[in-house]
């Protein structure tokens, strides 16, 4: 056979591939990029496990009415508000924060020039496990030494440290307190106090239900009271109220009636419509707003120290700018600053406890339900709280991948994450530090700490832990949103391909200014937030491949429904002989495949075994119009496996922009939840069958 003709031949079948790709390109661009949104639909695309654009395809769903009619079946998120007193208190600890709140409010009604309520975290957050202890005789209450055989210690000398004193693990015995101690407490003798106090965070873990009744002990005697209390008012001025040390029942003793209601009691305070939620659907911010110098920080403590009757923020923001000048060197004498419910993980247990703050913990985010309420309010109070106050900030990490799909948080992730440049964390530590924020009471009883580290001045890398510059802290379960600035460096420390990227935070990730402004409005879980400016270019520097994987563990994102299911939810509507392979192992192709071309049967029946799901699915459709549209205006793709960044601010996108607003909550609220609907009845249960099970010495 001649040479010529042989290579000929063998050059044959690639270019008959490379000429069937280019064909089947042309007809993806041209349905993409000529025919409108509402156009492609018709064509009922499924999209395959690359595809650039994950929101493009869509369905024309038979079973949307047979779905709708099981959304019309879910009951509107209500709230019990009206709180009757109870004349007699069974136990030790009583908290409701409808009687709280009821009472602070109506102090303030019949006391109109009070601007300072008193305040103890008993009254605040629900610490009524510790009547487990409380109602025993003291005898038969945990101690240290009890609790010391139910931390993890991971070597002999730290074992022996905490049999020889307590103190090592940051436990002390009530009878041990002093009686300057015992009246810092707000008590008389020991015996009104759990047999041991949690006084510190300690770094051995140990059980879900062991770091519970540590954190209701600190609460109870050792946290520091915050410095402000915000009541958020969706309608008007928010209720802006001073602290100081005291209990609730000394309102209480002037208040007459036998119920009270928190929202009669708000609306008295605040009866006129005088704000409307209309956050800029397009922020601009020059590379200013990223700058802050070491020589900059130096000079403004020396003129704070020159001034007197500083606030407590001013005194407190003063003081973490020495400790920062101070830690500077040597660079790894900064303390953490934030610290966790660490847990111990074994094959009972795979929640490390890395993203709950230690203090407010309150038992694992088992439940899917318990679990997207608090993410949902979470992030709708803290982007509610940052637009009335003017601090700016977007989402980052894993929440700006989850909105890259379907606009909502993936179900699989607890971690919640914006970002803001340095001087609006510099304006969040200096004005809002230490405030409690209260949601508006017509939604829920929800409460969030806004915490900043003492070295959030520092901009170099962190080496020490330092990472997170700043919490908003949900008190009532210890989940939190992480927040960090972003600064110029002062040194260049660049990741690798990114020599021009000199904007950062703390733990390596580098920008570019371009890629960061303007900022620009969106939805995250239906609530109204901002996204950077080349959401792709930061997710493919952060997840590679993130964006076009539509699986995750044992997630599968369904092309046909828009929403990530479980493949154990999945399961239950498939024939075991579709998505098996040989010995009943799981073929993810085959479930991919399956997932996309469900029969509006399985629809029905995925929706109708999983209320939560179909929760889900409410709510990705919700904003499912919008992501597809402003998808279109954002992103442009350059190959079948590839997409870059748009930033061209057209008229069109800035009208879709005005179509976005704030909606009531999809979810009812934690307080239903939990206290009215007895969402955390089994694990308060449980929690005291633990404690009960624990030998006492």
């Amino acid at each position: 056979m001649p040479l010529k003709y042989f290579k000929i031949r063998r050059l044959r079948l690639p270019l008959l591939a490379l000429f069937a790709l280019n064909i089947l390109w042309f007809t993806y661009y041209h349905i993409s990029h000529v025919l409108q949104p509402q156009e492609v639909e018709l064509f009922n695309v499924a999209l395959d496990s690359n595809d650039p654009l994950a929101e493009v395809a869509t369905t024309n769903a038979n079973y949307a009415e047979a779905v709708s009619e099981l959304i019309a079946k879910i009951p509107s998120p209500k709230l019990n508000t009206k709180f009757k007193i109870p004349k007699t208190q069974p136990d030790p600890i009583f908290q409701d924060p409808r009687l709280t709140y009821g009472l602070v409010l109506n102090y303030i009604n019949e006391n109109p020039t009070a601007d300072s309520i008193p305040f103890d975290w008993a009254d605040w957050v629900d610490l009524s496990l510790l009547n487990n202890q409380l109602n025993k005789p003291v005898e038969q209450r945990l101690k240290c030494k009890d609790m010391m055989h139910q931390l993890h210690l991971p070597n002999k000398e730290d074992q022996e440290k905490c049999a020889n004193d307590s103190r090592y693990f940051g436990c002390v015995d009530a009878t041990e307190l002093t009686n300057e101690e015992l009246s810092e407490y707000g008590v008389e003798s020991y015996e009104q106090l759990p047999g041991f106090i949690q006084f510190a965070h300690t770094v051995f873990s140990s059980s879900e239900f062991i770091r519970n009744i540590q954190a209701k002990t600190y609460l109870l005697t050792q946290m520091t009271l915050p410095y402000r209390v915000i009541f958020l008012n969706d309608r008007g001025d928010d209720i802006v109220l001073d602290v100081h040390k005291g209990k609730v029942k000394s309102l209480q003793e002037n208040y007459r009636r036998s119920t009270v209601d928190p929202v009669e009691e708000f609306d008295k305070l605040r009866p006129d419509q005088t704000y409307s939620y209309s956050p800029k659907p397009v922020i601009e911010m020059g590379p200013d707003m990223f700058n802050y110098t070491r020589l900059e920080l130096i000079r403004t403590a020396e003129k704070m120290r020159e001034q007197s009757n500083l606030d407590r923020f001013q005194k407190s923001y003063l003081n973490s700018m020495i400790a920062s000048i101070k830690a500077r060197y040597p660079k790894d004498s900064e303390e953490p600053y934030f610290r966790e419910a660490t847990m111990h993980v074994d094959q009972h247990n795979g929640d490390s406890g890395w993203h709950y703050d230690w203090r407010f913990f309150n038992g694992k985010l088992r439940n899917k339900a318990r679990t997207a309420i608090i993410l949902e309010r979470l992030l709708r109070n803290w982007f509610k709280f940052t637009e009335k106050y003017g601090i700016v900030s977007w989402i980052a990490h894993g929440p700006l991948l989850s909105w890259y799909w379907n606009g909502a948080v993936f179900p699989y992730d607890n971690d919640l994450d914006v970002q803001m440049p340095i001087r609006h964390l510099a304006k969040l530590g200096q004005l809002y530090n230490q405030t409690l924020v209260v949601e508006d009471l017509h939604e829920g009883m929800g409460k969030y700490l806004i915490e900043v580290g003492t070295f959030m001045h520092n901009r170099d890398i962190s080496h020490n832990g330092n990472h997170i510059d700043a919490r908003f802290i949900d008190v009532d379960t210890g989940v939190y949103i992480d927040i960090t600035g972003l600064a110029m460096g002062e040194t260049k420390r660049y990741s690798r391909g990114r020599e021009t990227a000199n904007i950062h935070d703390r733990r390596k990730h580098f920008y570019n200014v371009d890629e960061l402004v303007p900022l620009k409005l969106s939805m995250l879980n239906g609530v109204p937030c901002y996204i950077n400016n080349k959401p792709v270019a930061n997710l493919n520097q952060e997840y590679r491949s993130g964006i076009r994987r539509k699986t995750y563990q044992d997630y599968y994102f369904s092309t046909k429904l828009n929403i990530w299911i479980h493949v154990r939810t999945a399961l239950k509507v498939f024939d075991a002989n579709d998505y098996q392979k040989h010995a009943g192992v799981l073929n993810k192709l085959r479930m991919k495949k399956l997932l996309d071309e469900m029969t509006d049967d399985q629809v029905y029946e995925l929706f109708a075994s999983d209320r939560e799901l179909l929760l889900e699915y409410k709510l990705a459709s919700s904003v499912r119009e919008f992501h597809t549209q402003e998808l279109h205006y954002l992103i442009r793709p350059i190959t079948k496996t590839r997409v870059e960044d748009k930033t061209d601010i057209t008229p069109e996108y800035k009208e879709l922009l005005k179509t976005v607003e704030l909606h009531e909550p999809f979810r009812e609220s934690l307080f239903e939840y939990e206290h009215i609907n007895g969402g955390m009845d089994e694990f308060k249960s449980r929690s005291f069958r633990e404690l009960d099970s624990i030998p006492v010495a």
